[in-house]
């Protein structure tokens, strides 16, 4: 069955897979994305155009399209050169910028249809050693790369010759629009197409919905049920077809499973440290004692990825990656417009609109809202949710012992059954180990066994050791590595995370230059840290729950590199610093001893999670939350 792995209304894709596994996204009023094999969609180029407006050339970050609908590898079929359909022009991305090569000519000569102008480019593609072609509405044409247009085929008029309709169809056969070919030779295109081409849309049954498959050995259309696929692509290597519709991009197939390995002891020992086995709570009623540590940590249920939550922020919100999510619970919870799935921080289960569901699984038919008791109000920065719906801190500690018990339970599984199967088994049984919490007896023994470690009914390893690797820093993109920090000297600067106070006149401070995840680049106009500040920050960092991001605004979402801060602080803590960075964003790693397990329990990316706040009284619009205090650094300094 297809896996709808990104929500995106209207997608269209390129007609390649990247050498990483990612693939380009198109849509009508959005900037080109690129979509990680994970599921996660990261702007690429262009900037939103909500109300159609004209396209405008320059840099990834600044230009725009008009009505992207496909995109295909230049002549040497590689990523520097990008082509782009794009309603009435063909676009061209490369160096970082984007330029139009043809077509944006409105009045045009119905008759003269080599003139260049272009309708509708709604397919473009390139065949090696002859050029690029592209559909145009429904004619067949080509474009040199000096921008001139040739028609080569076009729909027959009542009055041509019958040649002209046989070369016509012909074309049409030999070039289906958006269709791609798998590694067996099989083509797959959509049922618009098949209705356009041949007046039925498969088998004539006019209540099909899917797209079609043409068997390579003996050329028959096939229907294949589903969602109405309009564009495709096909990765070779790991053998998984892609394709899109209008609420998003879909994926059949993939790779072989990986068989489960093993649990490691050191993820129990992690969530102990965590949870600093504090002493319990006199009642339900009653918040525990405040922990840092405890209050910050969290995990998605649907998918594992633990993070720390932004600046106290109890509800918070990301995409799950698409080869970890449990494919029935994200289904169910996951936001239908953006795939996003929302989690309290303080107990762990999943929420909708900031209010906590009943703790059951899809199939148990009662995913309800926990209601708000009447006349409350929401502390949507607080540390504590039983007073709406969620179990507190007890809640997440019981999560844990489900996590420990099912980690014992896993071990007659090492070496057959598959991690996703091990995943989703475990996903399921710690969701699912937290219903009795209803009982108030049982709440009030699991709050009492928080005082002590979780125990584990089993013996497990210290580590699953993966073999060795030589270690690589990882270093900033190459097209951020002159945006080196910006030194400034005056007498009344006063810098902008004051750790250390008081602070003294006449200290040089440093300026961050950063780009966001969405291509624009932040400048930091008027916001400043001094050296002492900034390894102070940098200390807590080595020291703390570690996110490597940039130490100034909250909303700035960019990683602070290494070599940012070398010449700035003192060469040992600059040194840890980049031992933490490494093990944390080297690769996708697990949780335990430095991504030494088989992977159940993975970071998330900080840029990747976002604080979901209450909505607006008019709008209902969710938004990150604008912060008093302008400092990243100063507000992880805070002791609530």
């Amino acid at each position: 069955m297809p896996e709808r792995i990104a929500f995106l209304a209207g997608a269209r894709l390129a007609n390649f897979v990247n050498e990483d596994g990612s693939i380009y996204v198109m849509s009508p009023t959005g900037p080109i994305k690129r979509l990680s094999p994970d599921g996660i969609l990261t702007d690429f180029a262009g900037v939103p155009n909500p109300v159609n407006g004209e396209a405008i050339d320059g840099p990834l970050a600044t230009a725009r399209f008009q009505n992207p609908q496909a995109m295909t590898r230049g002549p040497d079929d590689n990523e520097r050169t990008l082509y782009v359909a794009d309603g009435n022009s063909i676009r061209v991305i490369k160096n970082g910028q984007v330029t139009t090569l043809a077509g944006h000519v409105i009045n045009f000569d119905d008759d003269d249809d080599d003139y260049g102008v272009i309708i509708d480019a709604n397919d473009i593609w390139n065949k090696p050693g002859k050029g690029l072609f592209f559909w145009d509405e429904d004619r067949l044409r080509s474009v040199t790369l000096d921008g001139k247009v040739t028609t080569i085929a076009r729909p027959p008029k009542y009055d041509d010759p019958p040649d002209v309709a046989t070369k016509y169809f012909k074309y049409c056969n030999l070039h289906i629009p958006n269709a791609v070919f798998d590694i067996l030779g099989n083509q797959y295109y959509s049922k618009k197409w098949a209705l356009a081409r041949s007046g039925r849309a498969c088998n004539e049954d006019p209540e099909f919905h899917g797209y079609i498959k043409m068997t390579i050995t003996n050329g028959e259309e096939t229907c294949i049920k589903g969602p109405d696929a309009n564009t495709f692509t096909y990765d070779f290597r790991d053998k998984i077809l892609y394709f899109s519709d209008d609420t998003g991009v879909w994926r059949e197939g993939g790779r072989t499973p990986r068989l489960w390995q093993g649990f490691a002891r050191a993820e129990i020992d992690f969530f102990n440290g965590v949870m600093a086995v504090l002493p319990p709570a006199p009642n339900p009623d009653v918040p525990d004692t405040f922990d840092p540590n405890r209050a910050n940590f969290s995990f998605c249920p649907v998918c594992l990825g633990y993070a720390t939550r932004e600046s106290g922020c109890m509800y918070m919100h990301h995409v799950c990656p698409a080869s970890k999510r449990h494919p029935e619970l994200y289904g169910e919870y996951a936001n239908p417009v953006d795939g996003q799935i929302e989690w309290c921080t303080v107990c762990g289960r999943i929420c909708k609109g900031h209010g906590h569901i009943l703790r059951n699984m899809p199939e148990d038919r009662a995913t309800g809202r926990v209601p708000y008791p009447p006349g409350v109000v929401v502390d949507f920065f607080g540390n504590d949710c039983f007073p709406y719906g969620g179990g507190g801190a007890t809640e997440k500690f019981v999560r844990m012992e489900q996590m420990a018990k099912a980690a014992c339970e896993a071990i007659e599984s090492v070496g057959r059954d598959t991690e996703d199967s091990v995943r989703k088994t475990m996903i399921e049984k710690i969701w699912r180990g937290v219903k009795p919490l209803d009982d108030p007896a049982l709440y009030q023994a699991a709050t009492a066994r928080m005082a002590h470690p979780i125990e584990v009914p089993c013996e497990l390893p210290a580590v699953i050791a993966q073999p060795a690797r030589a270690a690589v820093h990882v270093r900033r993109p190459a097209d951020e590595a002159a945006m080196t920090p910006t030194k400034h000297v005056a007498p009344d600067n006063r810098c902008a995370v004051e750790l250390n106070e008081p602070q003294h006149e006449g200290k040089p401070v440093y300026q961050f230059h950063h780009k966001q995840p969405d291509g624009t680049i932040w400048n930091h106009e008027n916001e400043y840290i001094c050296a002492e500040d900034l390894q102070a920050y940098i200390v807590q960092q080595n020291s703390d729950v570690f996110t490597g991001l940039c130490p100034l605004n909250d909303h700035c979402k960019a990683r602070l590199y290494p070599e940012e801060i070398e010449d700035i602080i003192e060469a040992s803590v600059w040194k840890r610093y980049q031992e933490k960075f490494d093990e944390h964003f080297a690769e996708p790693a697990a949780m335990a001893g430095g991504g030494r397990s088989s992977g159940i329990f993975y970071k998330i990316d900080p840029s990747e999670i976002g604080c979901l706040l209450p909505p607006k009284k008019k709008a209902g619009r969710r938004t990150y939350r604008k912060k008093q205090k302008k400092t990243r650094g100063k507000s992880r300094a805070r002791k609530v």
